[in-house]
């Protein structure tokens, strides 16, 4: 797993490309990272993503169901139409 660095300030500033800020680079390994860097924003971001998801799930659900029921539907109506068509006279 790759670490990331908590600010790209400290990263900067260690390289001495900035004024020292007494911040530290500090390697967050990436789960981590995610729990450290919760901004409303981005929390509203992720729940409606997982929303979006769902919603995704659901309707290849109700898309797959509906397929299975015009192929039963179809079979039936096929059925039915094969009982009532008159069958041609075989020459005896």
């Amino acid at each position: 797993m790759s670490n990331r660095y908590l600010t790209a300030t400290a990263h900067r500033s260690s390289r001495g490309g900035g004024s020292d800020s007494g911040l530290a680079i500090l390697p967050v390994p990436s789960a981590e990272l995610r729990h450290v860097c919760r901004h409303p924003e981005i929390s509203r971001v992720q729940e409606a993503a997982g929303e979006v998801a769902a919603g995704e799930e659901r309707y290849w659900h109700a898309f797959n169901d509906l397929g299975l029921q015009l192929g039963a539907h179809l079979q039936e109506r096929d059925a039915t139409l094969a009982k009532a068509r008159p069958r041609p006279a075989s020459p005896a």
